[in-house]
């Protein structure tokens, strides 16, 4: 399974819900920015809806616990880093990236599954 596919899948369990659950462990600052740049990159190459919309909430979620971890808004330094960055370094990273997301994904759909089923009682 390439990282795009991976991606999408992923993608697609973050689009079940919406909902914001806190991360399992935490990352470096520059950990986090390298995922900002991995996703930006992807959400530029996915056209389907729903994958799109996976991405953009992982990609919010990262640059959540950037701006968490340094202090400030994200800015310059996210140009400066994709710059930086080749093809074979994105594909590196998303291996990183991806597992992070997926586990990110699982604690939204289990968060919303106890939601519901407390609110069917």
């Amino acid at each position: 399974m390439n990282a795009i596919t991976s991606l999408r899948a992923a993608a697609a369990t973050l689009a079940a819900t919406t909902l914001v659950a806190a991360p399992a462990k935490a990352a470096e600052p520059t950990e986090n920015l390298d995922c900002i740049v991995f996703l930006s990159v992807a959400l530029g190459t996915v056209e389907e809806a729903e994958p799109r919309i996976g991405i953009a909430s992982a990609l919010g979620w990262f640059i959540g616990q950037y701006e968490q971890q340094t202090g400030k808004p994200l800015g310059d330094e996210l140009g400066e880093r994709a710059r930086s960055m080749s093809t074979k370094d994105l594909e590196g990273i998303s291996g990183k990236c991806l597992p992070r997301m997926e586990a990110y994904g699982k604690r939204l759909s289990t968060l919303g599954e106890r939601m519901t089923d407390s609110s069917s009682q």
